[in-house]
């Protein structure tokens, strides 16, 4: 086993000196301060990973803000124009004549 680049035998001659140092005690309270702080950093993870999940499960409100229109510039066709007059034509061809090209249906 490999903890953070240091190995069982190393790992044990820590917790030896610690208990040495601090004494049974000192460790007992170094072990239920470790383990508060790891519970409390799960807890915190865990709540954030639910807002996330929440926040991504929610469906947009459907009062959204109203947007300003546009309007519609001065030379624009309608959209679903029925026909196009003939004037109309001739002022986009210029007059020129309408040419039939082969079809290339098969």
């Amino acid at each position: 086993m490999n903890l953070f680049g240091i190995g069982n035998l190393e790992l044990f001659a820590i917790l030896v000196v610690m208990l040495l140092v601090l004494g049974p005690a000192g460790m007992v309270d170094i072990a239920r301060q470790a383990g508060h702080w790891w519970r409390e950093s799960q807890r915190f993870l865990r709540s954030m990973a639910d807002a996330a999940t929440v926040a991504l499960d929610e469906k947009p409100s459907s009062r959204t803000p109203p947007r300003d229109q546009v309007p519609e510039p001065e030379d624009a066709v309608k959209r679903g124009s029925v026909g196009v007059t003939d004037e109309v034509v001739e002022h986009l061809t210029g007059g020129a004549e309408a040419v039939d090209y082969p079809s290339t249906d098969r």
